[in-house]
């Protein structure tokens, strides 16, 4: 009797330990790898380093319009977002998180060393030690396209400060990665090296009263944080205005020359209007989007949020549905609606004739947001979901751990109803041999 109770409990609690085990699996197995934010580890850079990587929640999830197609769905851009020095990758990630669901765009967000890039010009640390961090976005960039098995990578960069400076080393390198597709650097921009440089699409913010990357330069009399000024030269500082016009050369703008001029800044800038800023302008024609806003903001006030967020998500947005993908991007309704026999949300992937259907799975915004200098947004936080490639898979396991649950409630019962005495206790305890 003392072996059949000793099985009797290795089979109860075997059965148990399985069907907890299967619930194990099948929750972190069938919950999509990506569907929250992840952080990834590059051992190949030196120091080894990380970033956190959101995919937006429409690859978590079943789409109507791409169901006959599920491996499509990974075809999708990329967006890379830099803080600024002394930032925090995750405030950073907030900015960015809830748009890159919005508008179906993957979303990286790289940690700088001691929450620093190495920009050639700026900033800290990671500057004072050589961190090669153009090569780590590089890195950085393979990671993702084979974690996210991308049969091509589409990058679209920004940066705030330091990360504004670094997004712009990444469009002045020469030769320039051909993954980047556009950028919108945010009160950070590089001084020189636009010379050979292929266009660009450009979408540059900066404020007329920023007190640490001056408007107008970061020489004379303008005072910059970080050590900038004392690292240039005189031939090598631009203000933002001088910037934006090489760009607007490089893109090929029409009547862009040495004697163009942009509007003019007041002079008395305590006087101006919050309500009539931001102010964007640029060439009416040029090969790509060329683009400048000026603003009347702190520097400061842009650490954990952007009041133009949404525009700069919909400026990438729109250059993967058109440049990159076969659509045409609806600018009021931020909907790319792909040309007959493409699919997918940019219209990436030709699809057989008798596939063939319209397909515009980013999810619409209010007409009123999508306009320039509104800042009026609601923010949408999305639960994460369950992945829909292998859902069958993991169905049958969690059948599987509830039926090896429920037996092993059932065989629990049955031994509890076999152990009842059914003889004299004296006799049962005759029986009992004691362990050794």
């Amino acid at each position: 009797s003392c072996r059949t109770e000793k099985n009797g409990n290795m089979t109860t609690s075997t059965l148990l330990f399985i069907g907890l085990f299967l619930l194990v699996v099948q929750w972190t197995c069938g919950v999509h790898h990506a569907c929250k934010p992840t952080t990834r580890f590059l051992v190949r850079s030196m120091p080894p380093r990380t970033y956190l990587l959101h995919i937006p929640s429409s690859l978590c999830q079943p789409s109507e319009n791409v169901s006959h197609l599920p491996s499509l769905s990974h075809n999708i851009p990329v967006m890379i977002a830099f803080h600024c020095m002394d930032c925090k990758t995750p405030h950073e990630y907030q900015k960015w998180s809830w748009l890159s669901d919005q508008y179906n765009i993957a979303l990286a967000v790289p940690n700088g060393i001691q929450n620093s890039f190495n920009a050639g010009i700026c900033c800290g640390k990671a500057m004072e030690r050589k961190v090669d961090d153009l090569h780590f976005v590089s890195d950085m960039v393979a990671d993702i396209k084979m974690f996210l098995d991308l049969e091509s990578v589409h990058v679209y960069a920004t940066g705030f400060a330091n990360g504004g400076f670094m997004v712009s080393a990444l469009a002045l390198q020469t030769p320039r990665p051909s993954w980047l597709e556009a950028i919108a650097p945010i009160s950070g921009q590089q001084f020189d090296g636009y010379d050979g440089i292929a266009p660009l699409p450009i979408f540059m913010h900066h404020s007329i009263v920023d007190d640490h990357v001056a408007y107008n330069g970061c020489c004379g009399d303008n005072t910059c944080c970080c050590g900038i000024k004392e690292r240039l030269n005189q031939t090598g500082c631009g203000g933002v205005d001088e910037i934006f016009l090489q760009w607007a050369k490089i893109n090929k703008c029409e009547g862009v020359d040495e004697n163009a001029a942009l509007p003019p800044i007041p002079k008395d800038t305590t006087k101006l209007n919050q309500h009539d800023y931001p102010t964007c302008f640029g060439p009416q024609k040029c090969q790509v989007n060329t683009t400048l806003c000026r603003w009347i903001h702190k520097h400061t006030a842009w650490e954990n949020e952007f009041p133009m967020a949404t525009e700069i998500v919909a400026f990438f947005a729109h250059h993967a549905c058109e440049a990159v993908g076969h659509g045409k991007w609806d600018v009021e309704k931020s909907v790319c609606t792909c040309l007959p026999g493409w699919a997918t949300s940019y219209c990436w992937h030709k699809v057989p004739e008798e596939q063939e259907r319209v397909v515009a799975p980013v999810k619409q915004l209010s007409t009123t947001s999508q306009r320039m200098g509104n800042t009026a947004r609601t923010k949408q936080t999305q639960k994460p979901v369950v992945s829909n490639s292998g859902s069958q898979w993991w169905a049958v396991t969690a059948i599987v751990a509830l039926v090896a649950l429920a037996l092993g409630y059932f065989v629990a019962v049955k031994k509890h109803e076999w152990a009842q005495p059914t003889v004299p206790q004296e006799e049962v305890e005759a029986t009992y041999i004691p362990p050794t």
